[in-house]
């Protein structure tokens, strides 16, 4: 819910730090950002993603390589902890 769809933009946001990316300003739709802005409480299990915002404009985009390498390594981290439950 919003402490999950908070928490798991934190995480890319350290990871995208870490690989010492430029800042991606990410525009979120869907049930996600229904629940950070309050408008909802609902369980989601993605992050819908419109592009990203440039000048005040939403831009379709193709993402960077470190925005999916961050991905990854968050993907990567959240098997694991499947795998040892």
């Amino acid at each position: 819910m919003i402490e999950d769809t908070e928490k798991l933009l934190s995480k890319l946001g350290e990871q995208l730090e870490l690989q010492n990316s430029q800042e991606i300003n990410l525009v979120v739709c869907g049930g996600s950002a229904l629940n950070v802005t309050g408008l909802v409480s609902r369980t989601t299990k993605d992050i819908d993603l419109l592009g990203q915002l440039e000048n005040n404009r939403v831009v379709k985009a193709q993402l960077p390589e470190v925005f999916w390498n961050a991905a990854k390594v968050l993907q990567d981290e959240d098997d694991e902890v499947a795998r040892s439950i």
